[in-house]
């Protein structure tokens, strides 16, 4: 079930904070600038992952540990159509569910929205297709 709260996706206490990325080793715009600047250390892991698989990680998920936190980056964009983003948003999204216990909330922000260019409505309907349990944090 996708729940819609209004607020900081940073100041939630529990679950997985999520955002959809590349593999550039970049987060340089959007939320992913955010996650830079409050995550520093997974920042830096992130862009070792990047510099060592690549394009390899389209479809994925890595999650990555800083203080109370489990960061999913999600490898959603490889600079493709809207269709591809969404079948790689699909394919992370299930990569994520295999790495987190049942129920685990998944908070995200409207990812792919924003500097990816993928209307929100068509994400949603990937995030319900893949499973009921993840919680939504809109920013």
């Amino acid at each position: 079930m996708i729940t819609y709260i209004k607020g900081d996706l940073f100041q939630v206490k529990s679950g997985v904070l999520g955002h959809a990325c590349n593999y550039q080793g970049v987060w340089g715009g959007g939320i992913a600038l955010l996650f830079k600047q409050k995550f520093p250390e997974a920042y830096r892991h992130y862009q070792q992952i990047c510099k060592e698989q690549g394009e390899n990680l389209v479809g994925r998920c890595i999650l990555i540990s800083e203080n109370q936190y489990q960061i999913a980056c999600l490898f959603t964009n490889d600079y493709s159509t809207k269709k591809q983003i969404l079948k790689h948003t699909e394919d992370s999204l299930l990569d994520l569910k295999r790495q987190i216990p049942p129920h685990t909330v998944v908070n995200l922000p409207k990812i792919n929205a924003g500097i990816f260019n993928v209307e929100w409505e068509l994400t949603e309907k990937v995030l319900e297709r893949v499973d009921e349990d993840y919680n939504v944090y809109e920013l």
